[in-house]
């Protein structure tokens, strides 16, 4: 979430996600995004995420 402006559409979800280059916004995003709250000391079960070159909304 932290970079998700880079990618494909991500810009244009800034009115509803937030802009992380504004401080204020990047801490909210930081408190519910996935990657930023992984703990290293939690062990995690496997994860198999699939993706497809056609697929407009999940960037590879």
């Amino acid at each position: 979430m932290i970079r998700y402006k880079e990618f494909g559409a991500g810009h244009s979800w800034v009115t509803e996600y937030g802009d992380p280059a504004k401080v204020e916004d990047l801490v909210h995003i930081k408190k519910y995004a996935p990657l930023e709250n992984l703990s290293l000391t939690q062990q995690y079960p496997a994860v198999l995420i699939t993706d497809s070159v056609l697929e407009q909304r999940v960037h590879p």
